[in-house]
């Protein structure tokens, strides 16, 4: 199928010449809008999905340490800055763990034991 072959060799020219410019390989392909490629649409789609993941998680992060202020009070920006280092899993470990600490000194026993 045309069309296949055309994806394809769209496709070898976007990663055989990562350096170059969107309107340099549309040049080299003779497109007129490189924004019709597949290549790029895919791009373009896992771009966005990373972006939600990334947003996702950030406001997890940003939650949890509104939870945490709201149950412990103020927190240090060293700590605040050891749970912005946690991974997904960790957050909710400490999703979790948070509802049983009485004070700062329950998150940081809580780090550094591990207990993610």
């Amino acid at each position: 199928d045309q069309s296949r072959l055309v994806e394809l060799i769209e496709t070898i020219v976007v990663y055989t010449f990562p350096r170059r410019s969107r309107q340099e390989i549309a040049a080299m392909l003779g497109l007129v809008d490189m924004k019709e490629t597949r290549v790029y649409q895919e791009g373009r789609e896992e771009g966005r999905e990373e972006g939600r993941e990334e947003g996702r998680e950030e406001g997890t992060r940003a939650l949890l340490l509104r939870l945490l202020m709201r149950q412990l009070g103020d927190i240090p920006k060293t700590l605040q800055a050891q749970v912005n280092q946690l991974t997904v899993e960790e957050l909710q470990a400490l999703g979790e763990a948070l509802f049983d600490f009485e004070a700062t000194a329950d998150l940081i026993n809580w780090l550094e034991r591990g207990q993610r």
